[in-house]
């Protein structure tokens, strides 16, 4: 058998072949970097001419009207910088912000008057009671305030639409429009029997005959309790709307629930009833402008905060402290995104930490928190709360402001304050605990899956999924509960001066509004966070309400730029999905539509 030997390339050829490749390969190598190269460049004429264009545009005229889009989130506290805002102003604003703003634009002469869009996708009744006293002002100043909707609903809720229009006094309704101001409602899906049908269990303990959080899944209706504080809350959040329409449009209450039983209104018989002003379309609403231009209230936003900052440089009025609680609270210093309540959770370690660092250095006289949160960890609650006591100890007065929701753990930080404010539709209260967990053995097990585990302890299961809680891990769990619903009404009858018969009938898990909580003793004052800074700066001995305030806790680098820029993005696109004011994501919750 004879095997034929392969001829070996000539050396020459081989170096040929490498030196055309290392060419090709230079050459893709080369193009790539040109096509990097002009991507770059276009990305950053790009930058440019839109941060060109923004400068621009912060350049105010000589006279303007402010155009502000309550159909754009209004948002209960500012979060950190996005990476694109230095670029394009955000488009949703922090309430703070834009009371402040409005405030500054009853001072200004170059402001004409306020132009607002309304939709359908409201702010809360809370939020608007925050802007009325600054509307009051623009009012008074001569400004013309004018809000503007297509329609108050269209064959959809349109209640608290329209109760978001009311505080700014002329009301322009499209015609072809309606007010479908047909009441309040809140609904509620029970998972109870669904979840027992197919074998997971609800291993959840409760402190507080009306901690009903976890009652879709725990109930197949509501139960007495649940029902009844619903009622209450619902029948009080809708007389206060009957008072604001009463108090700016000047119909009785009773006349106006009258109207409510006939809704919804055509745009004829809404303007015969007085509900709303005029009948004028949107080229018509901004031609109110007249010479003038519509300035976008972000822009002017923008500018007042920039000029604040420049006028407190040389101030030696007292120094306010701010603090921002808004979102879920979670222990550790991360702050992360919390996808079932669609916002940020509010790192306790964190602001913990920049509080005790502040009275530390001594550099504030007073603190004012800003809290809008439904609750969370006990541990993390108690971690802000010892921080503000520390505070205290340091002879630092401490104001909280409550915002729509100031609740549970919200509640818990919050009740050793020196002045608590919250807004006549704040919910708040909440005082009790639940915990718990869901067991799924039996649903894995008709689906043939079988959990089998091995335990250094007894209990050491009781955190499982997998397996049902046993009477010794019960009795622990109940043992924590104990404990904390002890601590938490004790503390709120240490932190408002209340005996502890007193506590305990405010709490029971039972949420309040600001109202409500007002008569129980739970806060110390009706009003928002203006009435909260003006209360810190008295206390902190200012000479005519003087101050300066500086944020607490904001910081965190790029990575939180990052985190703010995801959140933006997920509440936009839940925006965009949710057009009816739902909020598919959250967990189950009080949801009040109407």
């Amino acid at each position: 058998m004879s095997i034929r030997r392969r001829e070996a390339m000539p050396v020459s050829s081989l170096n040929t072949l490498r030196r055309v490749g290392s060419a090709v390969g230079r050459g893709i190598t080369g193009l790539f970097d040109l096509i990097r190269a002009l991507f770059m460049l276009a990305v950053i004429l790009a930058l440019g001419t839109l941060m060109l264009q923004n400068w621009r545009s912060w350049q105010l005229p000589d006279t303007f009207f402010i155009h502000m889009d309550l159909r754009q989130p209004l948002i209960e506290s500012g979060r950190a910088a996005g990476v694109f805002d230095f670029m394009v102003p955000a488009r949703t604003l922090a309430i703070e912000d834009v009371v402040a703003a409005l405030h500054d634009a009853a001072a200004d002469p170059r402001v004409a008057g306020l132009a607002v869009m309304v939709g359908d996708r409201a702010p809360s009744l809370a939020l608007m009671q925050e802007l009325e006293g600054a509307l009051a002002e623009l009012r008074a100043a001569g400004k013309r305030v004018v809000a503007w909707a297509d329609s108050f609903g269209e064959m959809s809720p349109g209640t608290q639409a329209y109760a978001a229009a009311v505080p700014f006094g002329e009301v322009w309704l499209q015609p072809t429009g309606m007010v479908a101001a047909t009441g309040l409602i809140t609904e509620e899906l029970f998972f109870g029997g669904l979840l027992a049908r197919h074998g997971i269990s609800v291993d959840i303990g409760l402190r507080g005959d009306f901690k009903t959080a976890m009652n879709p899944l725990l109930e197949q209706g509501f139960t007495s309790a649940h029902r009844s504080a619903t009622e209450s809350v619902l029948q009080d959040l809708d007389d206060q709307i009957g008072e604001l329409v009463e108090r700016h449009r000047a119909i009785p209450r009773e006349e106006f629930r009258t109207m409510v039983q006939r809704a919804p209104l055509l745009d004829r018989e809404a303007l015969e009833a007085g509900l709303v002003d005029r009948l004028g379309y949107l080229d018509e609403f901004h031609a109110l402008a007249g010479e003038g231009r519509m300035v976008a209230l972000a822009h002017y936003t923008q500018t007042r905060r920039r000029a604040r900052v420049r006028e407190a440089r040389d101030s030696e009025a007292p120094l306010i402290g701010y603090v921002r609680i808004s979102g879920p609270i979670g222990r550790g210093p991360q702050q992360g995104f919390d996808l079932a309540s669609r916002s940020s959770r509010v790192p306790a370690e964190r602001i913990a930490a920049a509080i005790v660092r502040a009275v530390e250095a001594d550099r504030v006289d007073a603190l004012v928190v800003r809290v809008a949160s439904p609750g969370g960890s006990p541990v993390a609650s108690e971690t802000i709360r010892r921080a503000l006591e520390v505070a205290r100890e340091a002879g630092i007065p401490v104001v909280v402001s409550m915002g729509t929701v100031a609740a549970s753990g919200g509640y818990w930080l919050a009740m050793d304050a020196d002045r608590i404010y919250a807004l006549p539709a704040t919910i708040t209260g909440s005082i009790g605990v639940l915990g718990g967990r869901l067991a799924i053995d039996e649903a894995l097990e008709r689906l043939g899956v079988h959990a089998e585990a091995v335990k250094t302890a007894p209990d050491a299961g009781m955190w499982s999924l997998y397996q049902p809680l046993g009477p010794s891990a019960v009795a622990k769990r109940d043992r924590i509960l104990d404990d904390l619903y002890a601590r938490f009404v004790d503390g709120v009858a240490r932190g408002r001066g209340l005996d502890r018969a007193q506590a305990e009938e405010a709490a029971q898990g039972r949420i309040w509004t600001g109202r409500q909580a007002l008569d129980l003793g739970l806060v110390d004052a009706l009003g928002g966070h203006r009435e909260a800074m003006t209360a810190a700066a008295r206390l902190a001995g200012a000479t005519n309400g003087a101050h300066r305030v500086v944020e607490i806790g904001g910081g965190g680098g790029w990575m939180l730029a990052v985190g703010s820029t995801v959140a933006t993005l997920v509440e936009q696109l839940g925006s965009t999905l949710d057009a009816t004011g739902r909020e598919p994501w959250r967990m189950p919750s009080l949801r009040i539509e109407g």
